[in-house]
């Protein structure tokens, strides 16, 4: 069977289609279906098969091709291979979540038995306080006694 090509300008002509519309459809087409010619100018001129053309518009118009049925059948399978890496991603975040609010109970937990310790220093610290004070007041009260020993009977108040 003997290919048939035409131009991009006939293309326009045949399917009442603009110009940037058959332009676009020629960069999506397969290489196979185009047929390039040099110009003596240096410049290239494009032919596309007319049996593509053909079926590219007819799909257009009949959404029911099973190139459509394909196309979607591969979008819902991208579609599913996305759901599950989302389920994925879904599952990990919930595993770091649960290992991060273990983290959490274990730190409120060091932080009460912290707690405990500072309220039971500072309860030592008190007691070695009063400790000092009736030591410091000892003292006081012995200084005071030798003072008033080394004092002549005469200097004594």
């Amino acid at each position: 069977m003997r290919k048939e090509y035409i131009s991009i300008k006939e293309a326009c002509e045949h399917f009442n289609k603009s110009l940037s519309t058959i332009r676009r459809i020629v960069k999506e087409t397969p290489l196979d279906k185009l047929k390039k010619e040099k110009l003596v100018t240096g410049h290239e001129k494009i032919f596309i098969e007319f049996d593509y053309l053909n079926n590219y518009f007819n799909d257009q118009l009949n959404p029911t091709n099973q190139n459509n049925y394909s196309e979607n059948t591969q979008n819902n399978s991208s579609n599913d291979v996305l759901i599950e890496q989302l389920r994925s991603k879904l599952e990990s975040e919930q595993y770091k979540v649960k290992s991060l609010e273990k983290i959490i109970t274990i730190l409120n937990n060091e932080l009460e038995s912290k707690n405990k310790q500072i309220a039971s220093l500072l309860e030592r610290q008190f007691e070695t306080n009063v400790l000092m004070k009736s030591l410091q007041e000892e003292k006081i009260k012995l200084d005071t006694f030798e003072n008033n020993k080394k004092r002549k009977w005469w200097q004594r108040g």
